[in-house]
C-alpha cells in the first residue's frame, strides 16, 4: 500500500511538473506578447476577451497580459471560480500607475519571461480611462514600456508597438477642455516615446446608451407615458440634435486594436496612423433606434429633442462644469462624419445602432409588463387565471437564461390549457400569484 501511495504521489508530481513546464515553455515561445492597460474598462475588457478567443482559433502563440491597478478586480472579471491564469492563458499583473519604478519593474518582468526571438511581436494597448491624473499615468506607462524595452537584452529589437485609445476626432482637433485636451497631449508625446504606434479616435460609444453605463447624461431616456389609454415610449437624448451621429460599438474598437496589435508584418502600414473610428453612416440615428426599440417593446415610440441646457440643468451641475460639458456636447452635435476606417482595419463593417440594440436588448426592454398569473391553487385554469398589470420582470428571469436559450417577443400566443390547468390544480396549497403561460418548451412570462 505504501509503495502504491508513493507511486500515485510520484505520478501526480510528474504531472504537475510537466504542466507547469509546458506553461513556461508556452510563455517563452510566444510569438505575440500583448500588454493591455485599461483591461477592466469598456474597450480594454473586450480586447482581452478577443485576444483570448483568438488563441483558441489560431496556431500562433499569443501571450495576453492585463496590466492593472487592481489585480483582484481584474481576476474576478476574467477568471471563473475554477479558473486560474494558467488555464485561461491570461496573466494579470498589478502595478502602481503613478509610480514609474513600479511600472518599469512590471515591464521588466514581462520582457525577461518573453522570447528573445527577433520575430516575437510586442504590443501595448494604452487606455487608462478619463480619470483626473490620466496624463500622468498614460505617459508613465508609455515611458516605462519604452525604457524597459530599450534596456532589456531579451526583447524584440523593435520594442513595443503601442496602440493608443484616444477620443473622437473633433474633440481632439479642437482641444476641447477636459479629457479631450489630455488625449491630445498624450498623442503629441507618443512619437517621442515610441517609433511604432497607432492612434484610435473613436466616436461616441454605443454602450453609453445603456443608462447603467452612460448615466443620466448619455443613457437613453425611455419613459412611458399614457395618452388616452395608449402607451407611447418617449425617446429623448441630449445628442438627438445631430441625426448623423455615427456612434460605434466598443467591440468594433477592440477588433481594430486586436488587428493592429497582432499584425507585426503590417507595421509600416499602421505605424504613425490616426484612425477615425465611427459606426456606419446614418440619416437619423434616433429614428433607427426608434425602429429597433419597436421590435423589443410592445408600445409605439415617439422622439423628443432634449436641449443641452435642459439636460445639464436637470443634472444640477456647477456653472464651471456646465461650461465644459456644453463645449463637449456642442462639438459632438456638430460631428456628422462617418468613415470606413473600421472596415479598412478589420475587413468588416461596424455594427449599426439597430444591430447593437437587437444584440444587446436588456437595457432597452420595458420596465413594466402585464403578466398571466394564477392567484392560488384551484380546480380549473379559468378559476385561477388572471392578468396582472404593471409587473416588473424579475431580475433572475434574465439571469436564469442558459446557453442556447433566448428571451423572445411573441407576437401572438395561445394558452396551453392542459399544462396550465395541471399547474393550478397540482401546485401546493400555499402557492399564490405564480406565473402561467406554458408555451412549447418554455413559458410566456410577460407581455
Amino acid at each position: 500500500t505504501n509503495m502504491m501511495n508513493f507511486s500515485i504521489w510520484l505520478i501526480l508530481c510528474l504531472s504537475i511538473t510537466i504542466n507547469l513546464s509546458a506553461y513556461a515553455l508556452a510563455i517563452a515561445s510566444s510569438k505575440n506578447t500583448i500588454v493591455v492597460t485599461g483591461a477592466t474598462g469598456k474597450v480594454g475588457s473586450l480586447l482581452v476577451r478577443q485576444l483570448l478567443a483568438e488563441k483558441t482559433t489560431t496556431t500562433t502563440t499569443t501571450r495576453v497580459i492585463a496590466l492593472v491597478r487592481n489585480a483582484t478586480k481584474a481576476r474576478s472579471m476574467f477568471l471563473g471560480k475554477d479558473d486560474d491564469e494558467k488555464t485561461t492563458s491570461l496573466e494579470v499583473l498589478e502595478a502602481t500607475f503613478e509610480d514609474q519604478e513600479s511600472l518599469q519593474t512590471a515591464f521588466r518582468s514581462i520582457l525577461e519571461s518573453s522570447s528573445d526571438d527577433d520575430d516575437n511581436n510586442m504590443g501595448l494597448f494604452l487606455a487608462c480611462g478619463n480619470v483626473q491624473n490620466q496624463l500622468e499615468i498614460e505617459l508613465n506607462i508609455a515611458r516605462a514600456a519604452a525604457a524597459s524595452s530599450a534596456e532589456s537584452s531579451n526583447h524584440n529589437k523593435k520594442g513595443f508597438f503601442c496602440v493608443k485609445l484616444s477620443t473622437a476626432e473633433p474633440l481632439v482637433k479642437n482641444s476641447v477642455a477636459g479629457y479631450p485636451s489630455i488625449h491630445r497631449e498624450v498623442e503629441e508625446e507618443l512619437p517621442n516615446i515610441f517609433t511604432r504606434y497607432a492612434i484610435l479616435r473613436p466616436n461616441v460609444f454605443l454602450q453609453v446608451l445603456d443608462p447603467s453605463q452612460g448615466g443620466k447624461l448619455f443613457g437613453i431616456d425611455l419613459n412611458t407615458a399614457k395618452n388616452n389609454n395608449h402607451e407611447t415610449t418617449i425617446i429623448r437624448h441630449v445628442l438627438a440634435a445631430n441625426p448623423n451621429l455615427a456612434m460605434i460599438d466598443c467591440d468594433d474598437i477592440a477588433s481594430c486594436a486586436k488587428k493592429i496589435l497582432l499584425s507585426p508584418e503590417d507595421d509600416d502600414h499602421y505605424r504613425g496612423r490616426k484612425y477615425e473610428l465611427t459606426g456606419p453612416a446614418t440619416t437619423s440615428w434616433m429614428e433607427e433606434l426608434k425602429k429597433a426599440a419597436s421590435i423589443i417593446r410592445p408600445s409605439s415610440s415617439s422622439i423628443e429633442e432634449l436641449s443641452i441646457d435642459t439636460c445639464l440643468d436637470s443634472l444640477g451641475m456647477p456653472m464651471k462644469s456646465k461650461e465644459l460639458v456644453e463645449s463637449f456636447l456642442s462639438t459632438l452635435i456638430s460631428y456628422k462624419k462617418s468613415t470606413d476606417h473600421v472596415k479598412q482595419i478589420t475587413g468588416k463593417s461596424p455594427k449599426s445602432i439597430s444591430e447593437f440594440i437587437l444584440s444587446n436588448p436588456r437595457p432597452f426592454l420595458p420596465k413594466k409588463y402585464s403578466r398571466l398569473i394564477a392567484t392560488s391553487k384551484a380546480s380549473s385554469f379559468r378559476e385561477a387565471a388572471t392578468v396582472k398589470d404593471e409587473c416588473s420582470l424579475l431580475e433572475d428571469e434574465y439571469d436564469r437564461l442558459q446557453d442556447g436559450e433566448l428571451l423572445i417577443r411573441v407576437q401572438v400566443a395561445g394558452v396551453n390549457g392542459g399544462a396550465d390547468t395541471f399547474s393550478v390544480t397540482t401546485v401546493s396549497d400555499d402557492s399564490t400569484n405564480f406565473p402561467l403561460g406554458s408555451e412549447g418548451t418554455g413559458i410566456v412570462v410577460a407581455v
